[in-house]
């Protein structure tokens, strides 16, 4: 991001737009940070230009901290993962006003992957094993992992050799790939995506 071209752009807005508050629209980076800024930032450009306000774009590593800033008024509207709506949505104040539809399907899937070589077929066989997660808050790059080992018996501390929190599906495909990891937990969408777009991966 070139700041001091936000910054003009903003300057610009605000004067087009009569001195409107700007409205500040929050996103975690699903994808890699480049990729989610391209995406969101047309998103905010159509809801600034529908409510006649310039559109801030705030950026976060973690979807926790997008949830947490949504409460305390840092933002007008954030974009959350199923995870992360699932625990802040019993906070008084906050109401969905829409949920998209991925690769047009109202739903979508937690994978677990490994590279393609390994002989791992199930999650049982990853003991042992060190997996990339997205972040403590995701569905499909978290939770949705413990959920498939539940028939294990053992609680994922003893069961997991390590785990880490990359914070975006990209880097935890990534890692995959990379081997620095056994495993990883993503969404469905992200492995389409690379798959359609980076096959090689």
């Amino acid at each position: 991001i070139r700041f001091s071209k936000v910054e003009n752009r903003l300057s610009a807005d605000f004067s087009a737009s009569r001195g409107s508050p700007p409205l500040r629209v929050a996103v975690a980076s699903v994808f890699s940070p480049k990729e989610t800024v391209q995406h969101y930032r047309a998103i905010a450009d159509f809801l600034g230009r529908k409510l006649h306000r310039p559109a801030i774009l705030i950026q976060r590593k973690s979807r926790g901290e997008i949830g947490t800033l949504l409460i305390n008024g840092g933002a007008d509207v954030a974009f959350m993962s199923t995870g992360t709506y699932a625990i802040f949505r019993r906070v008084e104040g906050l109401e969905v006003l829409v949920s998209q539809k991925r690769m047009g399907r109202p739903y979508y899937r937690g994978c677990i992957i490994v590279p393609a070589d390994s002989p791992v077929r199930t999650v049982g066989e990853l003991e042992g094993a060190t997996v990339a997660f997205v972040d403590p808050t995701s569905y499909s790059g978290y939770t949705y992992f413990f959920e498939a080992l539940a028939g294990s018996g053992k609680p994922p501390e003893i069961f997991l050799r390590h785990g880490l929190f990359t914070y975006n599906h990209d880097k935890s495909l990534r890692a995959v790939a990379d081997r620095l990891v056994d495993a990883a937990a993503i969404d469905e969408v992200a492995y389409e995506n690379a798959r359609l777009h980076n096959p090689e991966v």
